[in-house]
C-alpha cells in the first residue's frame, strides 16, 4: 500500500502547521515530511526537547504520521570535504536529527550527498569523499535504526542510476538507501528506468512534476501538469514491490494555501489508483 505524505514547504512558512495538518488529513493525506534547520524555524536543532515533544504531540493528535525528516542547510558539502573536522561536525548534527526522529517517531532522514555544482571537487573525488562521510554516518544511524535516504538532486553528482547503485552499495549498510525524487530526474533521465534499476534500494519517494519545455527550475509544476509519465512510474514501483511513502514536494500557494493540499491529494489518488 502506498501512503500519501506532503512536505512542509507546501504551506507558507507563516501558515500554522497544526491547522495545515488538520487540512491535510481532511484532504486525505496520511503523513507529513518535516523540515529541520540549524536554528530559527519551527523545528530546528536548537529547539528544546520539550518544545519538539509538544509539537510532535500536536501533530499526532491530527492523526498524521511523520513520513521522514528533511534537513535544510544542516550538513556541509560532504562531496567537497571529508576531513575529520567535517565528519565530526556531520556526526554531531546527525545525532541531533536522530533525536528528532525519536521524538517525531520516524525512521528516515533525507540526505543530499554533497554537490559539485561549482566544480568544487572532481567527480571521482566527490564520490569517495561522500562515501567516506556516509560510512561514518551509517555507523551512528544503525545504532538508532534510522535510514539515511540519499536523494537525487540537481548537484551534477550521481547522475545515472548505475552511479547511485554503486554509491549505496559501496557504503554497504542496510541503513543507507535511496530517496528517489521522480521530478528531479526528468531533466536528465527517465524515472521508470531509475526505479527499476535501484529496485529495493528505494526507501522513500518524492513526487513533483516538471515541464521539459521550460527546462530549468521554473519547470517544476503541480502533479499532472508536466511531462512525468505517471503510469510508467507507478508500474515500475509495483514491479519492484515498493509499498512505502510517496511524499509530494511542491511550492506553496500565495493565497488560500490549503487548496494545494486538496488538489495534490486528488492528483495522488488518481496517480496511485489508476
Amino acid at each position: 500500500m502506498l501512503k500519501k505524505a506532503f512536505n512542509r514547504w507546501m504551506l507558507p512558512e507563516n501558515y500554522d502547521l497544526i491547522n495545515g495538518c488538520r487540512e491535510a488529513k481532511k484532504a486525505g493525506f496520511d503523513g507529513l515530511e518535516i523540515n529541520v534547520t540549524l536554528d530559527g524555524a519551527e523545528i530546528s536543532l536548537t529547539k528544546s526537547h520539550q518544545e519538539l515533544q509538544d509539537l510532535a504531540g500536536q501533530i499526532k493528535e491530527t492523526s498524521l504520521e511523520i513520513a521522514s525528516v528533511l534537513p535544510v542547510g544542516v550538513f556541509p558539502n560532504i562531496a567537497f570535504d571529508s576531513s575529520n573536522a567535517t565528519i565530526d561536525l556531520v556526526i554531531k548534527r546527525l545525532e541531533g536529527l536522530l533525536d528528532i526522529c525519536d521524538i517525531f517517531e520516524t525512521d528516515t532522514i533525507l540526505v543530499v550527498p554533497g554537490s559539485i555544482n561549482d566544480n568544487e571537487a572532481r567527480y571521482d573525488q566527490a564520490f569517495w569523499n561522500a562515501v567516506k562521510v556516509l560510512k561514518e554516518m551509517a555507523l551512528i544511524a544503525e545504532e538508532r535504526e534510522v535510514v539515511l535516504a540519499v536523494e537525487n538532486v540537481w548537484n551534477k553528482f550521481l547522475v545515472s542510476p548505475f552511479d547511485m547503485v554503486k554509491f549505496i552499495d559501496e557504503i554497504g549498510s542496510i541503513y543507507v538507501k535511496s530517496y528517489f525524487d521522480v521530478g528531479n530526474i526528468l531533466s536528465y533521465g527517465w524515472p521508470d528506468h531509475w526505479i527499476e534499476i535501484l529496485g529495493d534500494r528505494i526507501y522513500r519517494v518524492h513526487i513533483k512534476d516538471w515541464k521539459n519545455s521550460v527546462g530549468n527550475i521554473q519547470g517544476f509544476c503541480n502533479l499532472l501538469e508536466g511531462d512525468v509519465s505517471w503510469p510508467k512510474v507507478i508500474d515500475s514501483l509495483k514491479k519492484i514491490g515498493y509499498h512505502g511513502w510517496i511524499t509530494a514536494e511542491l511550492p506553496a500557494y500565495r493565497y488560500y494555501p490549503e487548496v494545494v493540499l486538496y488538489q495534490t491529494a486528488l492528483a495522488m489518488d488518481k496517480i496511485i489508483n489508476a
